[in-house]
C-alpha cells in the first residue's frame, strides 16, 4: 500500500504518534463503547464455553491461561507464560488460515486454546490443521527447524472424543513400540461435558457455569465475575475491543504487507525486527507488530551472536 503523504513515515512513526491517521478515532471510540455494551448483554448468560466470552475472559490473562496449562498440559512449567493473544491469525499465502481463540508463549512452548460449543468439522483434522500452521509460522526460509518451540494445542470440547470415559486425553505421536516419537507436538482434547467427582469435574463444572459465583476456581470466577459486572466489565470490554482494533488496524498490516515486513518475505521480516530491536524490547516488538514472542527473542539472540 502507498501512503498519500510527501513522506512515507516509518511503522515506528504510525504506532506512536497520537494524530496518526492508524490509531484510534473519536469516532472508532464511541462505536467502541457501544459495542461493549452489547458484549457485556450478550455474555450476561453466557458461560465459558460460548467462545466469545471465552476469547474475552482469556484475552491478555496469563493467569487463567497458566491455570489451565497446569490442569492439562504435560510437563509445563508453572507460571511459564508470558503472553497472551486472542483473535491471533496465522496468516498462510495460499491455504486455509487459522484464526486461534487464544494463543499463549510460554518460554520455548507455544500453546493454542480453543473452545468449541457445538460438534462441527474434524476436531481431528482441525488440530492438525493447526498444529501444521503454527509449526510452519516458525519455519524461516534459511534457518533450518532447531528453533521450533513445542506446539501444544488444546481443545475444549463438549464430547468424550475417544469414548474412554477420561475428563481429557493427551495425544502425541508415537512409533510402533508406543513410545513417544516427538515431544514437540502435543494435542489435547478436553471434555467439558464430563461430570465426574474429582478435581476436572469441578473444573468442567465452572467451565459451564453461568453464575460466576458459583464456581470453584479463582482463576475462572474473578475474571467472570468481573466481565459480567456492572462496574468494571464494560471497561474491560472497552479495552479489549481498543486492542484489537489497533492490532487489526488495516494500514499498518497493508504496509507491512506491501513492504515485506511483517508478513511478507522472511528475510524482510527479520530485517524489520532486527532494527526495531535496537530500540525496543522484545516484548514490545511481539505486542506491538503482533510477531510471536519466541520468533522476536530468537532473533535477537541471533544479533548476540
Amino acid at each position: 500500500m502507498i501512503l498519500r503523504n510527501k513522506r512515507q513515515p516509518s511503522l515506528i512513526e504510525i504506532i506512536s504518534e497520537p494524530t496518526s491517521p492508524y490509531h484510534i478515532s473519536d469516532e472508532d471510540e464511541r462505536r467502541i463503547r457501544t459495542e461493549a455494551k452489547k458484549l457485556r448483554r450478550r455474555i450476561m448468560s453466557k458461560s465459558l464455553t460460548d467462545d466469545e466470552l471465552f476469547r474475552i475472559a482469556m484475552f491478555d490473562n496469563t493467569e487463567l491461561a497458566d491455570f489451565f496449562a497446569r490442569c492439562y498440559v504435560p510437563l509445563y512449567e508453572p507460571g511459564s507464560i508470558e503472553s497472551v493473544k486472542v483473535d491471533y491469525e496465522i496468516p498462510t499465502a495460499v491455504t486455509k488460515s487459522s484464526r486461534l481463540d487464544a494463543y499463549a508463549e510460554a518460554g520455548c512452548t507455544v500453546i493454542d486454546f480453543e473452545m468449541e460449543s457445538a460438534r462441527r468439522g474434524s476436531i481431528w483434522n482441525r488440530s492438525r490443521q493447526y498444529v501444521a500452521n503454527l509449526t510452519n509460522s516458525f519455519i524461516i526460509k534459511g534457518d533450518g527447524y532447531r528453533n521450533l518451540p513445542r506446539i501444544v494445542v488444546v481443545f475444549f470440547i463438549p464430547y468424550d472424543i475417544l469414548g474412554k470415559g477420561k475428563p481429557f486425553y493427551v495425544v502425541m505421536p508415537k512409533d510402533e513400540d508406543g513410545d513417544i516419537a516427538d515431544p514437540g507436538d502435543v494435542r489435547i482434547y478436553v471434555n467439558w461435558n464430563y461430570e465426574g467427582d474429582d478435581e476436572y469435574g469441578r473444573i468442567a463444572h465452572d467451565i459451564r457455569c453461568v453464575r460466576p459465583e458459583e464456581m470453584y476456581h479463582e482463576e475462572m470466577r474473578a475474571r467472570v465475575l468481573s466481565l459480567k459486572a456492572e462496574i468494571g466489565g464494560e471497561k474491560m470490554a472497552e479495552d479489549y475491543y481498543s486492542r484489537l482494533k489497533r492490532e487489526w488496524t488495516a494500514g499498518v498490516r497493508e504496509e507491512a504487507l506491501a513492504e515485506g515486513l511483517v508478513r511478507g518475505k522472511a528475510e524482510g521480516r527479520r530485517e524489520f525486527v532486527r532494527v526495531l530491536l535496537k530500540e525496543s524490547s522484545a516484548e514490545s516488538v511481539s505486542s506491538k507488530f503482533g510477531i510471536p514472542l519466541a520468533e522476536v527473542k530468537e532473533i535477537a539472540r541471533s544479533m548476540k551472536a
